[in-house]
Parts: structure tokens; C-alpha cells; sequence
């Protein structure tokens, strides 16, 4: 499988700890004390906030290597993996979480998205089948309906987003989340309308205000989308993709490509 093959290259940084861990020592001991597992899962998710993956994705793998059964790590991680488009790697490695965490809804939730996102709908249909049986349904798990549904049965799909949406929101917030689903599916106008809740209440996360530029370019605001980007290159200015797409869209704009031309080396 390519996602094996991977994880031993750009993805072979997220491991686990041992089974029975060695007596730690050293340098290895002092950042243990230091710095928790918790610790980690709360700069994974503020990275992930910020729209820096790779290294949110390194944040999880520290906190797994202090304990591989800590959920949010694992979720995280997940989570990430998705939102880069790396399906293979999710599945990969949500097998392996689920080995520690058997029982995890969320797990499974996001293993059921990254099938749906793949195109295998009649196993993420299943998949979702069994979490909704359990009655142990969270935002994550709503959301992972309204994928498995897809453009197939869309009136139920907007059922379900409704419903996570209804649920109390977990550390991410669930809009982002159900904004990717409806700009998946090319309904950039319900995207948008989450999206800007998302940043009227949480300002100061740049990767809700990227969304929120793709979605308003996708509907023509050329203008309003380069004022969201401009607010996440501010907030992360450390993305590259937020300055590559920053510069894309100033560059779509006439008046800001004839001042360039004319005043610009």
C-alpha cells in the first residue's frame, strides 16, 4: 500500500511509543518533565488552527510518543493528514490508532471521511452505519454521515452537518470542518456562511480566513477574497501557500496588475 511506503519517508516521524516503554534517560527524561503529552496536543492544535500541518502532525507524534493512547493526538493527527489530502496516510494511519483506541468514535469518524473523500462511498456508508449503531455520535461523527451521503443524497447530507452543528463544539469548532464538506461539494455559499461566523467569533485563526478567501473567490468577490488571505498571511505569515495564494490574488485583480506593471522592478 502507498500509504505504508510513505510513512516510512515524509510521514516516518509519526510513531508511537513502545508498547512497555524503556526507563527514560537523560535529555530524553528532562523534555518528559518539561513538556507533556498535553502540552503537545495543545501546540499541535494551535498549529493546526493556524493552517501549518507538518508541523502540527510533528506536535501529535510528540504527545503519541509519550502515550500512545491519547485521543486528541491521534484525532489530530488524523485530522491533518486529511486536511493535506493525504487519504492513503489517514487510513494508514487510523488503523494503527485504532489498535490503541478501538472504541474511539472520532477515529473511526475521520477514517469514514477519508473513505467518502477517496470516492469509496458504499464502505463509508458502512463505516458510518456502525459508528451512528453505537449511539456514541459526535460532531465528527454527524459530518462523516453528511460525507458518506455526498452529493448522492445531499438533502440528507445537510441534515447531518445540521446536526453537528447542533452539538456542543469541540476544540477545533465544527464549522471549519463542515465549511470543507460544503466546499468539497462546491457549495461555496453555505461554506461561506459558516466560515464567517468562524471568523467573526475566532478572529485571530488564519486558516478559517483562508477558507473563507478560497470560498469568496470561488463566488467571484476577488476583491473580499484578497482581504481574507491578506488576514491569514498576517496571522501565519510563516505559510507559504497562504503567501502564494495571497500573491495569486492580488495579481487577479486589474487595478493592483497595472500598479505592479507600472511601478514595480
Amino acid at each position: 500500500m502507498s500509504g505504508q511506503k510513505d510513512s516510512k519517508g515524509r510521514f516516518g516521524h509519526l510513531e508511537v511509543a513502545p508498547t512497555a516503554p524503556a526507563a527514560a534517560s537523560g535529555e530524553a527524561a528532562r523534555e518528559r518533565e518539561a513538556i507533556g503529552p498535553a502540552d503537545h496536543v495543545s501546540r499541535g492544535q494551535g498549529l493546526e488552527q493556524q493552517g501549518r500541518f507538518d508541523e502540527a502532525l510533528q506536535a501529535y507524534s510528540r504527545a503519541l510518543r509519550q502515550g500512545a493512547h491519547i485521543e486528541a493526538a491521534w484525532v489530530g493527527q488524523l485530522r491533518c493528514l486529511v486536511a493535506m489530502g493525504e487519504h492513503n496516510e489517514a487510513l494508514t494511519w487510523a488503523g494503527r490508532a485504532l489498535e490503541y483506541l478501538p472504541q474511539s468514535t472520532d477515529i473511526q469518524s475521520i477514517r469514514c471521511i477519508a473513505l467518502a473523500r477517496q470516492g469509496r462511498m458504499s464502505e463509508a456508508m458502512a463505516l458510518s452505519d456502525k459508528i451512528l449503531e453505537t449511539g456514541a455520535a459526535s460532531p465528527l461523527a454527524w459530518l462523516a454521515r453528511a460525507w458518506a451521503h455526498g452529493d448522492a443524497r445531499m438533502e440528507a447530507a445537510e441534515r447531518c452537518v445540521n446536526k453537528a452543528l447542533e452539538m456542543p463544539a469541540d476544540a477545533q469548532g465544527t464549522g471549519s470542518e463542515a465549511a470543507t464538506f460544503y466546499m468539497a461539494h462546491e457549495n461555496h455559499a453555505a461554506a461561506l456562511r459558516l466560515l464567517r461566523e468562524v471568523t467573526r467569533q475566532r478572529p485571530a485563526l488564519a486558516h478559517p480566513w483562508y477558507l473563507q478567501a478560497l470560498c469568496l473567490e470561488a463566488i467571484g468577490s476577488v476583491d473580499e477574497a484578497a482581504q481574507a488571505m491578506r488576514n491569514a498571511v498576517r496571522l501565519a505569515p510563516d505559510s507559504r501557500r497562504y503567501r502564494d495564494d495571497a500573491h495569486r490574488l492580488e495579481g487577479a485583480n486589474p487595478l493592483v496588475s497595472w500598479w505592479r506593471r507600472m511601478f514595480r522592478k
